[in-house]
């Protein structure tokens, strides 16, 4: 009854439900709502809300669940994504693309900046060039000299079905 009312209010002052598929995607992980909540550090009411769609999500909190659940802000907020057939392939690629944003939200600031200055410097240069920087890249990793600690790659190369050419 107390949803009924809470609606009722929400439409009568102009503001909707956002919907979302928060439940199915909760109830598809086999979690609760209250395990849900604590692992974000959250009061189950305030999670529940969301999931209800009666509490407007950020940002912030999208990425948070997109994180939380392995899955697209998308696929949260039930808007299809639809690919580019002109985009480049590694945004088609949907392990890659999630790979790149996953990355990206983890590093600092200067290390996104030392990322897109490496990228930018990446597409200058030729085939050769390219394959020659990734065996350096390599080499620097296997001497463990400039191995960063405490951090892992969350994918590897088996898992994006990257495949080098000799």
């Amino acid at each position: 009854m107390r949803q009924i009312v809470v609606l009722k209010v929400m439409v009568s002052k102009g503001v909707a439900p956002m919907k979302n598929n928060l439940k199915q995607i909760r109830t598809k992980s086999g979690k609760t709502q209250k395990q849900v909540a604590d692992e974000l550090g959250l009061s189950i009411s305030a999670y529940r809300t969301y999931e209800q769609g009666t509490r407007h999500l950020t940002d912030e909190m999208l990425i948070q669940l997109s994180d939380h659940f392995s899955t697209s802000v998308d696929s949260i907020l039930g808007t299809e994504y639809v690919e580019n057939p002109d985009a480049p392939q590694f945004i088609q690629d949907k392990k890659m693309h999630a790979f790149i944003s996953s990355s990206l939200r983890k590093m600092q600031p200067e290390a996104r900046n030392l990322f897109y200055e490496l990228a930018t410097n990446f597409m200058k240069l030729n085939k050769e060039g390219k394959r020659k920087l990734v065996e350096d890249a390599d080499t620097m990793i296997r001497s463990k000299k400039y191995e960063s600690f405490g951090s892992s790659a969350s994918f590897s190369n088996e898992d994006l079905d990257v495949q080098r050419t000799a």
